[in-house]
């Protein structure tokens, strides 16, 4: 029960009681069965040991007992009806004898002078009693509106101090998602398509914190999931979005950002998601592909997340194309690294002609494969200069007719092609790279494990 009267429940204190009666009397039953057991007794002690004038010669006067215990309990009415009640039990009947030496207004003082007196007293010591009762009610009500502040300042610094100890939660987890986001993006800002794809995985992740979402790329007139997160058994999205979808026409087609919240776009959703968006490259205008997000909190949902997601879409979409572009020009590279070796991409092409020119002229041809391995990821400025080693190396050691391919982008690992070797020598130049490679490599790269093995890929004189 609360100061203004309600419980707990909201409803007033008073709702579903029966309304309370109308005292007898108007509130005087008590005082006058107080008054009157006062007089009763004063009155059978009077006819038990009085002469039965009700002790009308007494100074003071007993009737002032009720009289006066009636003010000072409840005030000037109750007292005023009991100095009524003693005059008329006073004189009723009981009047003295006039003397003759008494005159007219003697004789009305003598007779009137206690009830006179009685109503004085009740008026004075009743108001008294009555402008106590006033200030106490005062006083209480005051304590009542003191106990409701208190109340509500107690009310009001516990909302402060949950507000508080939430804002402190949500500072400590902006603190921790701006670390992380800050960390997915320089996973995103790779030029590996694969490192690219995964640390935007991440970026979605930390930015939207969605339960379930998907990451599609374009492949000719169709889009197709290469990320699928939080997606359950029962989940029925699809993995492929061909040109005759409403969802691809909208959002590859159109450029259209989709949220199921806007009334038309539900439809154009089709079901499959929450949020929908073109990757497009900001430098290029290209669509690469398709960011959907399928289910994700209720409360997550707002206009930032919508911003956000879009931003999000333009910044996954512009690495996706950096990515793409820097992988085709590698691809497209002849020469890895300083110059000394051959891209990787180039390897599977030289491999099969020189084998066919070993077939056609009669030579033989060997590989040897140089394999390194690292216990932890290592840096893209220690990459760089490992490179930069391995080139050195491998650039003093083989023949001038020797083939270096650098493969690390994809295995690790430094591929070599030996015209004119036959298996003996293969093994000879893979035990040899790879107790060069790893003393060269010992005291600046200790964490890098070397190991070579050779493998003949056309026979000398075979057909």
């Amino acid at each position: 029960m609360t100061a203004t009267g309600r419980n707990d429940l909201g409803f007033r204190a008073d709702q579903g009681r029966t309304p309370p009666r109308v005292k007898p009397l108007g509130g005087f039953a008590g005082p006058l069965v107080e008054a009157g057991l006062c007089f009763g007794l004063i009155l059978a002690l009077d006819l038990a040991f009085g002469d039965g004038t009700r002790f009308r010669d007494l100074q003071p006067h007993p009737f002032w007992i009720p009289i006066l215990l009636l003010a000072v309990q409840y005030g000037a009415g109750e007292a005023l009806l009991a100095a009524f009640i003693g005059s008329v039990l006073l004189l009723a009947g009981n009047l003295p004898e006039r003397t003759l030496a008494q005159d007219y207004y003697a004789y009305l003082l003598q007779v009137t002078l206690n009830p006179f007196l009685w109503v004085g007293a009740a008026l004075l010591l009743g108001e008294l009693r009555t402008r106590a009762r006033r200030i106490q009610r005062q006083t209480e009500q005051a304590l009542v509106a003191a106990n409701k502040r208190e109340q509500d300042l107690a009310e009001a610094f516990t909302q402060l101090r949950a507000v508080k100890e939430d804002l402190e939660i949500r500072v400590a987890g902006q603190m921790r998602t701006v670390l992380t986001i800050y960390r997915a993006a320089r996973a995103v800002e790779r030029l590996s398509f694969g490192e690219v794809l995964l640390g935007s995985a991440d970026l979605v992740r930390e930015v939207l914190g969605p339960k379930a979402f998907s990451l599609y790329l374009l492949n000719q007139n169709q889009v197709e999931a290469v990320i699928n997160e939080g997606w359950r058994e029962d989940d029925a999205w699809a993995a492929v979005f061909t040109q005759d979808s409403r969802l691809f026409q909208s959002v590859v087609g159109g450029q259209r950002f989709l949220c199921a919240a806007r009334k038309g776009e539900d439809k154009l959703l089709e079901g499959e998601g929450v949020l929908a968006g073109p990757l497009v490259s900001a430098d290029t205008g290209e669509v690469v592909g398709m960011l959907k997000i399928e289910r994700m909190d209720v409360f997550g949902l707002s206009l930032t997340t919508i911003e956000n997601f879009r931003l999000l879409c333009e910044w996954v979409g512009t690495a996706i194309a950096k990515a793409r572009k820097f992988e085709q020009a590698e691809a497209d590279r002849y020469h890895a690294g300083d110059g000394s070796l051959v891209s990787g991409a180039l390897f599977e092409r030289e491999k099969k002609m020189l084998v066919g020119l070993g077939k056609r002229l009669g030579f033989g041809v060997a590989q040897v494969t140089v394999r390194l391995n690292s216990a932890v990821p290592l840096p893209d400025d220690t990459q760089a200069e490992l490179g930069q080693r391995l080139s050195a190396i491998i650039n003093a050691t083989l023949r001038g007719t020797d083939m270096a391919f650098d493969q690390r982008r994809t295995s690790d690992e430094i591929a070599v092609l030996l015209p004119g070797t036959d298996a003996a020598g293969a093994e000879l130049v893979a035990k040899r790279l790879a107790g060069i490679v790893a003393d060269d490599l010992a005291a600046d790269f200790p964490g890098v494990h070397v190991s070579a093995y050779g493998e003949v890929l056309h026979a000398k004189g075979a057909a």
